[in-house]
């Protein structure tokens, strides 16, 4: 029998993260349907993951994202203070009916922004009931205190932050006019404090550029290898040039999905001014709604620029397209951006675009004069420049738009992103067994991960900087590995120099080099193989002498308890089942016959132990029994809080019941001479570039 996937890891976190297609629940606090980014993201994304085949809800407040015919929506009203019509207005006192409401309403009569709390509150009150139903909990922005209870209930919870919202605090008070002001918009903002806690305390964080990752890292100090970035898309079939729409020579289209400080609305009113006052007669249109009394509106009238704005609000994408292919210029006046899904939307309708500088802007559109033209944020007088260059010289625009359709055909799609979405679910899923210090890991060091099935080890040793060969039969297990060690990669999350490969093999004719490695990983292999003397043979030969080997496999008296309750649990009933059980005594015994060393040995997975013996007592394929079910919430509960209680009966218990024990050893140069081929002579240890490209091998 050849090596395959251990279907009985014993650490399932809430789903098994090798399961093909995930249950995700997607919460937005609010999903404006065509203007803001958390609405465009919701739909969007919802709908690409659909289309990978997975199986989306969302869960959103007012105002209400328009979703795929495929996704279900649950709405979660709120008191809709903060609405377009009538912001700021006082619920009545029959409207405030359950805890979320009265913390809504008590947040904003202390001046703070009350949504994000009260959503999460609400969103936990309607999952609570439904902790089976879900494998990932995927909060878009959110970041309210009814995430640590969803953590918990053991419901695996990661988030997207676009950018943290501690730069729009900095720059509203930054532009207040005076101390008051200051200090209502530092009172306003203070939900953020809320938002950095709750980040803290999450195991995996997304985010949409580097620039916003440096900024989540340093405002809400969320480690950075827990920070993955995922670019936002677009649908270029969609967003698209129009060649028969003639461009309006007069005509500036701007996004303003709010009327903030950060966007930058001022500094374009006065460039709009300029130009006007130059003798050109240009229209702004502004894709937004507009809202009496605010800052934009009275600069509007200060500046005698009212026949010569027009907001449009409530639009469908086509009617957008349509403005961008009409438009002389577009412009991202923003003096911060997270990533600015404006930009890339005007880059693949091939309109000529102005940007700042500020933010991820200048990672989104690259360098200027390429696919757009940058300015400094914060300076009308660049911008009237560089939308006079414009509107003078059509052909530097129609380079521009070129520039710009290749350059978001070349690196964004919402397919690519739910694809790099997924990715981040699975790593969030990975539960490792192996402890990589006893195993002695150093950056720079060649790993096989044998069996790696989805490659939980083969990530972790990638993430440590090792350059790491992920072998198993299994092909669609290793074409999962590839795209995830890509998505890795682009996730800023390898080490430089480090690099891994999938490669398709039996562990019993490895085609490696003799001591191609510097450490091995046989996790979960060894009891599913007939000839395991055969495969132990090959893993001393590969392994360099002074190299180490961990080795896991199901403890005894667990196994032995499992096959005493189920013959469905193992070989043959199973393809590919368990075929022995291992005492401690008999795999060091095991690994002596190939002349490698053991040393120490570990078990782990403690409190797994019980959920086997439960699924075999009632059958291994019911895994919706209550029993199960109930218990299953608990191990989930464990490995996202680790909670003191836990980790301390995992301490005790781990020698008695430990699900796997883990058995290093070592290749002893002076005893394993006969054991390794004669036309494959052992390589000295180094980090040649010849030695790494012998681990190398394509599948």
């Amino acid at each position: 029998m050849t090596l395959a996937l251990d279907s009985t890891t014993p650490a399932p976190p809430h789903a098994d993260p090798d399961s093909a297609a995930l249950r995700i629940a997607l919460l937005t606090y609010r999903g404006k349907p065509h203007c803001g980014g958390q609405g465009v993201y919701t739909r969007q994304l919802s709908r690409a993951l659909v289309d990978l085949g997975h199986r989306v809800e969302v869960f959103s407040g007012q105002p209400y994202p328009e979703l795929d015919d495929r996704v279900p929506l649950h709405r979660l009203p709120s008191l809709d203070i903060f609405n377009d019509h009538f912001p700021g207005r006082k619920p009545a006192y029959w409207e405030v009916r359950t805890l979320a409401d009265r913390l809504e309403v008590s947040s904003y009569r202390f001046g703070t922004f009350s949504e994000p709390l009260a959503f999460s509150v609400r969103a936990w009150q309607q999952l609570r009931g439904r902790a089976d139903d879900f494998d990932v909990i995927h909060d878009n922005q959110c970041l309210g205190y009814g995430l640590w209870r969803m953590q918990w209930a053991g419901l695996p919870v990661i988030a997207t932050i676009h950018h943290p919202i501690t730069v729009d605090r900095r720059l509203e008070v930054a532009h207040a006019p005076n101390a008051l002001a200051r200090f209502g918009k530092r009172r306003w903002y203070s939900f953020t404090r809320m938002q950095t806690r709750v980040a803290r305390r999450l195991p995996r964080v997304l985010t949409v550029s580097e620039s916003s990752r440096e900024d989540i890292s340093r405002d809400h100090h969320v480690a950075n290898d827990r920070i993955a970035v995922v670019p936002v898309g677009v649908d270029p079939d969609v967003f698209r040039p129009l060649p028969d729409v003639p461009r309006r020579r007069d005509l500036i289209v701007t996004t303003a999905s709010a009327d903030v400080a950060m966007k930058g609305l001022q500094y374009l009113l006065e460039a709009l001014e300029r130009l006007r006052g130059a003798g050109r007669p240009v229209e702004l249109v502004i894709i937004g709604r507009a809202r009496a009394g605010s800052p934009t509106m009275q600069s509007i009238r200060q500046m005698g620029l009212e026949g010569a704005v027009r907001f449009v609000s409530g639009v469908s994408e086509g009617e957008i397209v349509r403005l961008y292919a009409e438009a002389a210029a577009a412009v991202v006046p923003s003096l911060y951006e997270g990533f600015s899904l404006p930009a890339i939307e005007a880059m693949s309708c091939a309109a000529p675009l102005v940007t700042t500088t500020g933010g991820a802007l200048p990672e989104v559109v690259g360098p200027d004069g390429e696919a757009a033209l940058l300015v400094p944020p914060g300076d009308g007088e660049a911008l009237a420049a560089a939308l006079e260059g414009l509107l003078d010289d059509p052909g530097t625009g129609r380079r521009l738009g070129q520039g710009g359709r290749r350059r978001v055909l070349d690196n964004w799609s919402w397919r690519h992103t739910a694809e790099r979405t997924v990715e981040q679910y699975r790593i969030l899923l990975i539960v490792e067994t192996v402890d990589y210090h006893r195993l002695g890991l150093a950056p720079g060091d060649r790993v096989l991960d044998l069996g790696c099935g989805f490659g939980r080890h083969a990530y972790g040793a990638l993430r440590r900087g090792a350059d790491v060969a992920a072998c198993d039969v299994g092909r669609p297990e290793l074409a999962e590995v590839r795209n995830m060690m890509a998505a890795l990669g682009h996730g800023g999350e390898i080490p430089p120099g480090a690099a891994g490969t999938a490669v398709g093999a039996d562990a019993r004719h490895l085609p490696f080099a003799g001591g191609a490695f510097d450490r091995i990983i046989a996790a979960e292999v060894l009891e599913h193989i007939d000839d395991d003397g055969a495969a132990v043979a090959e893993l001393a030969r590969v392994l360099r002498p002074g190299g180490t080997l961990a080795v896991t496999v199901p403890s005894w008296l667990p196994e032995k308890l499992c096959w005493m309750l189920s013959a469905e649990y193992h070989a043959p009933a199973v393809a590919d089942g368990h075929v022995r059980i291992y005492s401690l005594r008999a795999l060091r015994a095991l690994l002596r016959t190939a002349g490698l060393a053991p040393r120490r040995s570990h078990r782990a997975h403690a409190l797994h132990a019980p959920y086997w013996w439960l699924r075999c007592a009632v059958g291994p394929g019911n895994d919706s029994h209550r029993l199960v079910r109930a218990y299953h919430r608990l191990l989930c509960w464990e490995i996202e809080r680790r909670p003191a209680v836990a980790r301390l009966a995992e301490r005790l218990l781990r020698p008695l019941i430990g699900k796997s024990v883990v058995l290093y050893a070592v290749k002893d140069a002076a005893t394993i001479t006969g054991h390794i081929r004669q036309h494959d002579p052992p390589q000295p240890h180094g980090r040649r570039q010849e030695s790494r490209r012998a681990a190398r091998v394509p599948a």
